[in-house]
């Protein structure tokens, strides 16, 4: 056949239909990019009833393991992501996200059904991965326009204004839905950490940066079922490594990759968020938990954080902070010698010898304070522990630093 459909020209369009009801969603898309005319035949095909039935993801049949079912729907959404993506590559940015949303609100079936089968945060996941596979490969001007009509059509950003001027904890299920929401759909879907980047610069930078500290901790800070932790780090420390990690490991990569993978914060916009951030809740954080974020941060962040600290004058704080690098660094199990090459950059930044020995001098008088805040405290063996793990912290870091005043005498 020499027509602009071969032997499809042959049939009426209820048969052409009746064929594509048995092709796999990814054989459609790839028939989508065969001619114009035939793309024009599959979106056809696809605003007709049966076809947004037959393109509706669904759990697989005599299938019960809940993880064989998720991974499904991530593949099924994933595949009709880009199905939507190759069928509409000719259109303008508005006319495809204008498709992409009327095209959503049709799959309403598959939402509830995937709410009810695996909970609404996954559902939200499975969203993002369609809309994840459609914006691959877009410029970061049409991403921006996609993220707005997102958030135009989800009202979230009225909700987002709406937690963030109200006080933590005053809407615990709307932060909590904001967080699912905002992880799910646009940050959990991107291993690429400049992508990831991209999407934090969008949620971020509308707002002020005490409101940004806030949105940081809302959606990486420690979590119950029920609602966000505003003030667990105000009052307690964690008690492991597994912990820690658990509390602050992704607020720290958050932060990293606002200093090194986006240009949209400058060096003193990051560490002016880190002073926001530790500061959300009604109560600042615990020192300990101040230093264990910026051991996650890394040798830079802490370096810089420090140095602004130590160029300000501030050495009651940074003597403070060392003590609290120590215990959590004993606490941890990780070596002290990385805490004395962050005290030689720090120290490498004061301009006089004064204010050297004025840092020195206050790390050896908070150690002092430390323990006898922890000797004053507490049960007997709440106290006693504490009491063990600071001065194991200061035996340590005392040891580091006399291997490195007598380091010429010793064996090398």
């Amino acid at each position: 056949m020499d027509g602009p459909l071969g032997f499809f020209d042959l049939m009426p369009l209820e048969v052409v239909f009746c064929i594509f009801d048995t092709m796999k969603v990814e054989d459609l898309s790839i028939l989508t990019i065969t001619s114009k005319l035939m793309r024009n035949t599959v979106e056809q095909y696809r605003t007709t009833r049966k076809g947004i039935t037959r393109l509706t993801p669904a759990a697989p049949s005599s299938v019960n393991d809940v993880t064989l079912i998720q991974n499904s729907y991530i593949k099924q959404f994933r595949v009709l992501g880009l199905f939507m993506k190759r069928s509409t590559c000719l259109y303008t940015t508005r006319d495809r996200l204008k498709i992409y949303e009327l095209f959503l609100h049709k799959l309403d079936s598959a939402r509830i059904e995937l709410c009810r089968l695996c909970g609404k945060g996954f559902a939200l996941y499975c969203y993002g991965r369609f809309i994840s596979t459609v914006l691959a490969g877009w410029d970061n001007q049409e991403c921006s326009r996609a993220f707005s009509s997102i958030h135009a059509s989800s009202a979230v950003t009225k909700n987002t204004d709406t937690v963030l001027r109200s006080f933590c904890g005053q809407h615990p299920r709307s932060e909590k839905n904001l967080r699912t929401f905002l992880r799910k759909v646009f940050l959990d879907q991107y291993a690429n950490l400049t992508d990831r980047g991209f999407w934090l610069s969008k949620i971020l930078k509308p707002w002020p940066m005490v409101h940004q500290a806030k949105l940081l901790y809302l959606m990486y800070g420690p979590v119950c079922e029920e609602a966000i932790l505003w003030d667990l780090l105000s009052y307690t420390t964690p008690a492991s490594l597994g912990q820690a990690i658990r509390y602050q490991h992704d607020l720290a990569e958050a932060i990293q990759i606002m200093y090194a993978r986006t240009s949209d914060w400058t060096e003193d916009d990051v560490l002016s968020i880190v002073d926001e951030l530790t500061s959300v809740a009604e109560s600042d954080w615990l020192a300990e938990n101040l230093a264990s974020l910026l051991l996650f941060c890394g040798n830079t962040i802490t370096v810089k954080y420090m140095g602004s600290r130590a160029i300000n004058g501030r050495m009651h704080e940074l003597g403070n902070l060392v003590a609290s690098f120590s215990v959590v660094i004993t606490k941890f199990g990780y070596s002290t010698s990385w805490l004395i090459d962050v005290m030689q950059q720090v120290l490498e930044i004061m301009d006089n010898a004064k204010d050297r020995l004025s840092f020195l001098s206050h790390i050896s008088s908070t150690f002092k304070e430390v323990l006898t805040e922890v000797a004053d405290s507490g049960d007997d063996s709440q106290r006693d522990s504490e009491f063990m793990l600071v001065l194991d912290a200061q035996v340590e870091f005392s040891k580091e630093i006399l291997s490195l005043a007598f380091k010429h005498m010793l064996p090398s």
